[in-house]
């Protein structure tokens, strides 16, 4: 392919031999700087796609041109390899898609990932959008889809930035999770040509209204619920507005269609409906949400109930990654959760940081509490574990700020508890200190010899904390995010502290690690902001990576260790600490040592122990 840019009737010959090396160069496109002579941009690339041409200029705009298809991209089947898209390179750079009246087809992840574009103008011929088509175009908020469409293939606008959605009189398919995730879509209206729509293709939790044209119900999809499957046996049944607050999103229908719609699988579950264009006609029905997770059932009331029945397990979840809970959507609405009896395990992050929850309860058949499952409740304030509990899993009730109180059935024969705070069943292990206790102090029992994981993490109300002689570890995140925590007393027995164990004790102003700890672990006083003195003994062999950093107040180290620990060059072990300012003082005769150690060496005043 040769590709010459005209240059009125004077021609200038190196510039055509450029172009020239460029097209025998690539058909894929030629990133050398082309000035245009109409005055627009200069390109900056260009190329084919299948039989169009594309050109890319300075302003960031792509034009696709000529007759054909836009061939599809990366998400092609298996059995061929992987093709990006011929711009793919210059992703970022486009901030604006104009598609030529000849394009009929979009193909698969034409535009995915390009995250700075604002704007498409779509040709008049353009018949599909394909699979992925705009997905992750982040800064795409509004979209003009043109009257030619007819099909809006799988996620082919998931994870854009879109705010409202118009479907057009010519579409009748919106393929499976079209626009799932876009988080700031508030609106969608779709044209009464739609007569099928997919598993997931608004599933967006952020849907206020939903403006329905056709006066006959469509068809929804169902689908898997995401992380279904052999590798997640969680899910559940997914429909097209999962994740949508479907008793608060309003759904507008034709005149005469509000009882067709009332009666219609997946469109009943709506509680708002209302005739389009008259405001005065919405009704509000109390409609129990309700699904499936892995063996169970979910149902939430209109009273704010959530129960979970059935036999077996629950799965686990994970609500920062792709695998919600399916009630996520209805978080702000749940404010009791019931375990029902024969439910064997409460699932990782199943109810996690669902701020309204005031009432938990845990039926007689619940052997596991998972992994965060309940952290981050902060109106709960009391919970009761059964007997049958076995295991309670790291950061359960975490971050609770409103919980005064766990307690355990005393026929339980692994845990039990003591003035509301959680101990094993012998209580040599400390496993959760509740949230929202109001007491300033605590005493770690003398029974106690180990702190567990998380144990006091976010006690916001706790100002002194003193661990006995008896204790032997610190778990990690221990005593995480305990901002008031000024006063801190470590026995003497502790060998090993976890990392991150005191991690935003914003507080603390002076810290002395006793002889016998001969580890701490990474970031284990990350951003004590407020902490000025440290005293580390001589027994203390390992710091780990990043121990003291961001702790900008320190103004004196004394590390009564002949010997310098050892801190790698990337260690960051003293990261944002004012080495011309804070005072290193070591043992006697150690100083040149300690000059001399990596780590160590950048303290500009280094000085023996008096």
């Amino acid at each position: 392919m040769v590709q010459i840019i005209n240059n009125k009737n004077n021609k200038n010959m190196t510039k055509f031999l450029i172009f020239l090396f460029c097209g025998l160069l690539s058909v894929t496109g030629c990133s050398v700087k082309q000035e245009q002579d109409n005055g627009s941009a200069s390109l900056i690339a260009s190329g084919t796609t299948g039989a169009l041409t594309w050109e890319l200029s300075e302003d960031g705009t792509l034009t696709i041109s000529g007759k054909g298809v836009i061939p599809d991209y990366r998400n092609v089947s298996t059995d061929k390899p992987w093709t990006v898209m011929p711009w793919y390179d210059r992703s970022d750079e486009i901030t604006s898609v104009i598609i030529g009246n000849d394009v009929s087809n979009i193909g698969y992840e034409a535009f995915f990932n390009c995250s700075n574009l604002t704007k498409v103008v779509f040709g008049n011929s353009v018949d599909s959008i394909g699979n992925g088509a705009f997905a992750r175009c982040n800064s795409l908020t509004a979209i003009d889809i043109p009257g030619s469409v007819t099909k809006i293939g799988a996620g082919a606008f998931g994870e854009s930035g879109l705010t409202t959605v118009i479907i057009p009189n010519s579409v009748t398919f919106i393929a499976d999770h079209a626009f799932a995730d876009c988080s700031s879509l508030t609106s969608v209206s779709i044209a009464s040509s739609v007569d099928s729509i997919g598993a997931g293709a608004f599933r967006c939790n952020s849907l206020k209204e939903i403006v329905n044209y056709r006066k006959i119900p469509q068809n929804l999809n169902m689908g898997e619920y995401p992380g279904a499957g052999p590798h997640h046996p969680g899910g559940g049944t997914l429909d097209p507005f999962n994740f949508v607050d479907k008793t608060n999103c309003i759904l507008w229908v034709p005149d005469g269609s509000v009882n067709a719609y009332r009666a219609a699988e997946g469109w009943k579950d709506f509680s708002k409906m209302g005739v389009i264009g008259d405001p005065a006609s919405i009704t509000t029905v109390n409609v129990n949400q309700s699904g499936t997770t892995g063996a169970l059932t979910w149902e939430l009331c209109s009273d704010g109930t959530l129960t979970i029945s059935g036999k077996g397990e629950m799965p686990n979840f994970s609500r920062i990654g792709n695998r919600p809970p399916p009630w996520d959507y209805l978080e702000n609405s749940i404010l009791k959760v019931v375990i029902e009896d024969d439910v064997t395990r409460i699932g990782t992050q199943a109810f996690s940081s669902y701020s309204n929850v005031t009432a938990v309860s845990i039926g007689s058949s619940v052997t596991s509490i998972g992994t965060a499952a309940f952290a981050g409740c902060t109106s709960l304030s009391s919970v009761t574990i059964p007997k049958t509990v076995s295991e309670i899993e790291n950061r359960a009730f975490t971050a609770c700020s409103g919980l005064v109180e766990i307690n355990v059935d005393v026929n339980n024969s692994a845990y039990c508890s003591k003035d509301g705070v959680v101990y094993s069943k012998d209580e040599k292990t400390l496993v959760q200190y509740p949230g929202g206790k109001t007491e300033t102090y605590f005493d770690v029992p003398a029974s106690v010899t180990h702190i567990g994981v998380s144990a006091f993490a976010s006690c916001s109300n706790l100002t002194s904390l003193t661990v006995g002689n008896s204790v032997t570890s610190i778990g990690e995140w221990a005593v995480f995010n305990c901002e008031s925590l000024a006063s801190l007393t470590v026995g003497n027995l502790v060998t090993c502290i976890g990392q991150r164990a005191f991690e935003n004790c914003y507080s603390l102003s002076s810290v002395t690690i006793p002889e016998g700890v001969t580890t701490l672990d990474g970031f284990v006083f990350l951003s004590c902001r407020g902490l000025t003195s440290v005293s580390i003994s001589s027994s203390v062999a390992t710091i780990g990576m990043g121990a003291f950093s961001s702790c900008s107040s320190l103004t004196e180290i004394i590390n009564h260790r002949n010997a310098p620990q050892e801190l790698t060059l990337d260690s960051k072990t003293f990261f944002d600490v004012n080495k011309a300012v804070c005072v290193l003082l070591v043992p006697a005769g150690a100083v040149e040592a300690y000059r001399a150690a990596e780590g160590w060496k950048d303290f500009e005043n280094i000085k023996e122990i008096q």
